[in-house]
């Protein structure tokens, strides 16, 4: 068997371990355990030490508890209400209603929610990578023990921790509110609710394991950003602005004229027709109105990494900002596909844009130019470009120079680890030094409010 797949099968049985004992276990009761392991390293010589009655009494103290928790087995039902949308690093409530279905009232259980399983399978542990794992050897980076903490904890939006519960009476309904703070952006995906009575002892839990089927987006962490506007012209756009969100042209409206041989029949004004009994119509002219788009650099080669995470949080910022802005945005970015996106002055909504960026991924092993081609086939359409990229290498600063050279207004914001003393050449920005900023990851929202 491939020694790799063999350290996977080991985590993934370490963590099934770890998952159950925690959740069979009380806190009192892991205590019990790792003095029970304790004693029995210390008890082994009985002649020499005592350790081996301590021993005994707790293993018998908790063998009582393990049977009376299988004896007793209480039935729960819930139901877990969530908000519609929850956002990275933002505290938010939930109430949970738990209904009693037993004849005996239940004191000091414990509630817990289950996530979808986080473990990566096989294929996803040996391929991904992770920025944690750049500046380690080779033998840690084979076995992956950091790779295997940072998949499982990207895949965790809040953390499990169980919560007590008021008593529940017999037959009887409690309505208890909680709170989570998001932990990474994704989805929220409840697969069931677990409600554990106690043992007499305290160290054992009846577990009475409720689905709920329940999921909702997590959106990235928004900073701080000062209102979005780009130096730029009107330009005209062929079916309007609500050509995206309705069916048809959408024009605006100019004035009546006389009916022409091949005009619309649902352009007819037909009041004015009625009035002087000939056919009018409504005459109409395309909009113009200012069109920005927002480029998200996904080209990295990290899985996980925080560079990247802040690079999506700054976008959603500026999506977020557009919601009040006379404009439309173009959200561009490069996944399994091109996506392009456009949000603002009715169109398409500012939250399920965010929805969108709740599940974008780095594009590993792709080229910049893909997203370069795709933002050049729109450019006659767009008044300014915003680009937030994660290097200045020359193929993104050839891009850049493009637009520029086209006269189209562009701002850049570029993500750093770590800002050099002597700062970064701003190349292409060179002439436009106020419209290129240097953000480092950890401060971003410092650096915004620089600017």
């Amino acid at each position: 068997m491939n020694p790799q797949r063999m350290i996977h099968r080991s985590y993934m049985t370490g963590r099934s371990i770890q998952y159950w004992f925690l959740k069979k276990f009380t806190a009192p009761g892991i205590l019990v355990v790792v003095c029970i392991a304790l004693a029995a390293a210390m008890g082994i010589d009985t002649n020499r030490t005592m350790a081996f009655q301590a021993f005994t009494f707790l293993v018998f103290l908790l063998m009582v508890s393990l049977i009376s928790s299988w004896i007793y087995q209480p039935i729960f039902s819930a139901m877990v209400n969530l908000p519609p949308t929850v956002t990275v690093g933002a505290p938010f409530r939930y109430v949970v209603e738990i209904t009693n279905l037993g004849s005996k009232a239940v004191d000091g259980a414990l509630f817990k929610v289950n996530l979808k399983d986080p473990r990566p399978d096989f294929q996803e542990f040996a391929t991904m990578k992770v920025a944690s794992e750049q500046n380690i050897n080779s033998w840690d980076r084979y076995v992956g023990p950091i790779r295997w903490r940072e998949i499982i904890f990207s895949r965790l939006p809040i953390e499990q921790k169980e919560k007590p519960l008021p008593m529940i009476p017999a037959h009887g309904t409690i309505r208890v509110e909680l709170e989570a703070i998001p932990l990474s952006r994704g989805y929220l995906r409840l697969e069931s609710v677990t409600v554990g009575a106690r043992d007499p002892f305290g160290l054992v839990k009846s577990l009475c394991d409720i689905p709920a089927a329940v999921s909702v987006p997590v959106f990235p962490r928004r900073y701080r950003t000062r209102p979005f506007s780009l130096p730029g012209k009107r330009k005209y756009n062929q079916g309007g602005v609500a050509l995206a969100s309705a069916v048809g042209d959408s024009e605006e409206f100019v004035g009546l004229r006389e009916y022409r041989p091949g005009d619309p029949m649902r352009n007819i004004h037909w009041r004015s027709w009625a009035r002087t009994g000939s056919p009018v119509v409504r005459e109409h002219q395309e909009e113009f109105y200012s069109r920005h788009a927002l480029l998200l650099d996904t080209f990295i080669d990290l899985d996980i990494s925080g560079h990247f995470e802040e690079a999506v949080s700054l976008a959603a910022s500026f999506v977020s900002n557009m919601e009040t802005q006379d404009a439309l945005l173009d959200l561009m970015f490069i996944g399994t596909r091109t996506y392009i996106f456009t949000s603002g002055r009715g169109l398409g909504a500012t939250r399920n844009m965010l929805e969108v960026m709740a599940s974008v991924q780095p594009s590993v092993g792709k080229s910049f130019s893909e997203l370069a081609c795709a933002a050049g086939e729109r450019l006659p359409l767009l008044s300014g470009v915003v680009c937030v990229l994660l290097a200045w290498d020359k193929a993104r600063q050839d891009f850049v120079k493009g637009l520029i050279s086209s006269g189209m207004p562009t701002e850049v914001f570029l993500l750093v680890e770590s800002i050099p003393p002597e700062g970064i050449d701003p190349g292409p920005m060179r002439r436009a030094p106020h419209m290129f900023h240097l953000l480092e990851t950890g401060k971003v929202e410092e650096g915004l409010a620089q600017i």
